[in-house]
């Protein structure tokens, strides 16, 4: 049975190794984008990337777009955070 969906409910889509999604025109990721920043849409976007400045170097036209997503960066792990893993 599917489940129904309610007014207000979101959806919540996760990406992990978003880098992975670079194409030439970078179609998809600019699609992701502008699903998750459309005035109705219900879609929450979150998306794991190893490169520090992926939106900014590779999707300049979000900032055309009227998409300008938070980013939030991480320290890379190191020797001993490895280790403790």
């Amino acid at each position: 049975k599917a489940a129904t969906r309610r007014p207000g409910d979101m959806v919540l889509v996760v990406l992990d190794e978003m880098d992975h999604l670079v194409t030439k025109g970078q179609e998809v990721l600019y699609n992701l984008f502008q699903m998750a920043y459309h005035p109705d849409s219900t879609v929450l976007l979150v998306g794991v990337a190893n490169s520090i400045d992926l939106v900014h170097r590779l999707l300049p036209r979000l900032h055309a777009l009227g998409c300008q997503p938070d980013t939030v960066h991480f320290r890379a792990y190191g020797h001993g955070d490895l280790r403790r893993l």
